[in-house]
């Protein structure tokens, strides 16, 4: 509360928290479709500039392809998916092209890289080499 001096906002929260906000984890799993190695060393720059946790930025990323998935495999989408109308519209687009195969590996390959972050003293350091090795399949 004393860091603003109006109505608190999702920004406010989320900037408390060290959560990113959802259109920032869009255009990573855009930059990653795209396989713009520049477009993600320049997200993870930012985001870790402005505090943000490194393993929360993994976890945000693991749960925006888990929500392509959910796309992908259902009708109804809203159900199983709580964040703004706009925010689901680009997810429900990202599911049209992103591969359910790349989501899936997508997945697996940030849960590793989650779990060896927990032990990692350097972890800007971890995520920028991450990427920069980063395989997408074919």
């Amino acid at each position: 509360i004393s860091m603003t001096e109006k109505i608190i906002e999702t920004d406010d929260v989320l900037a408390c928290s060290g959560i990113l906000k959802d259109e920032a984890v869009c255009d990573i799993a855009d930059c990653i479709h795209e396989k713009d190695t520049s477009g993600i060393l320049n997200i993870i720059d930012k985001v870790l500039t402005e505090g943000k946790n490194p393993s929360q930025f993994l976890s945000s990323l693991i749960y925006h392809y888990r929500n392509i998935l959910v796309c992908s495999n259902t009708e109804n989408p809203e159900e199983y998916i709580q964040c703004d109308s706009s925010i689901l519209d680009r997810i429900k687009k990202q599911s049209g092209y992103i591969n359910i195969n790349m989501v899936l590996y997508v997945i697996k390959e940030l849960s590793m890289a989650e779990a060896t972050l927990k032990r990692i003293s350097q972890p800007k350091a971890y995520l920028e080499a991450f990427w920069k090795e980063y395989r997408p399949l074919k």
